[in-house]
């Protein structure tokens, strides 16, 4: 056949002859791994654990070296200065959470959008316009007026990828650096009933030095006493380096929440929002 022939039934027939091999190759290699299955569980029965054991996935988690600026559990020194650092207040009962929430200078609909999402999902929190004011004019009157933090939201190119979380008054202040924000209207089967309630948090794996920083930053921004009857959960998972932002209001038919793999109740995510921030520096 030359080069300029084409075959019986154009590229359709060749891309269909294709995905034919491929499911064919597809299934053989799901009988072959089944087999292997099967072997190796059937060994199992005969000799025992020991001679066959059962891998485990290997992820990065599992198979990180050992860090020294993993925090312990009942580390002294650590124990020290959270009960003597600038966010130490909070933790003990003497100041309530008031949150300042403001965009970047000039901020489009999108950064807005999601300051205001910010909003709802934070109690006691006020949206406030930036009208080009400083960042560091924008702090003291954030201090006149009893803020305990500042969150600013910064943009790119008409999209938000910044946002700056700054403590009040002493610090300390971090930069994350956001992407893939996804909005309540862009998730899918996302309900839109109202929320009520201080939600509960819960933050995960922030595990190093830095991270138990962090994790109190994000901490502060939200009261201490969660309405469990409200059924908010506020999630930050840091993964692969990154935090990832989760508010969600679960909606159940029973009396009380599994968290086993295999829950029965009915589950409907209203007003979600999620997005993935790297933080930056501190």
């Amino acid at each position: 056949m030359s080069g300029k022939e084409k075959p019986v039934g154009g590229l359709k027939l060749v891309r269909a002859i294709r995905r034919e091999r491929a499911k064919e190759l597809r299934t053989i290699k799901s009988k072959e791994k089944r087999k292997r299955v099967a072997e190796r569980r059937k060994l199992r029965a005969t000799f025992g654990e020991d001679v066959c054991p059962v891998q485990q996935p290997k992820t990065l988690e599992n198979t990180r070296e050992y860090d020294e600026t993993i925090v312990l559990p009942n580390d002294e020194e650590e124990v020290y200065e959270e009960n003597t650092d600038e966010i130490a207040p909070y933790f003990h009962m003497k100041t309530k959470p008031k949150v300042l929430l403001t965009t970047s200078p000039k901020a489009k609909v999108v950064s807005w959008k999601l300051c205001y999402e910010f909003h709802r999902c934070i109690p006691n929190s006020h949206v406030i316009g930036r009208k080009g004011i400083s960042l560091k004019r924008l702090i003291s009157l954030a201090n006149s007026k009893n803020y305990t933090d500042i969150v600013v939201v910064h943009e790119d190119r008409r999209s938000p990828n910044g946002l700056v979380l700054c403590h009040l008054p002493d610090g300390p202040t971090a930069y994350f650096k956001m992407q893939n924000v996804k909005l309540p209207k862009d998730i899918k089967n996302c309900g839109k009933g109202a929320v009520f309630g201080n939600p509960e948090l819960v933050l995960n794996n922030f595990s190093t030095r830095l991270g138990h920083t962090v994790a109190r930053m994000l901490a502060c921004l939200f009261p201490q006493d969660p309405h469990f009857g409200g059924r908010r959960v506020v999630t930050f998972h840091n993964q692969h380096l990154r935090s990832l932002i989760n508010e969600s209001s679960v909606s159940t038919s029973r009396a009380f929440l599994s968290r086993t793999a295999q829950c029965s109740l009915n589950e409907t995510c209203h007003n979600s929002m999620r997005s993935s921030a790297k933080h930056v520096w501190l």
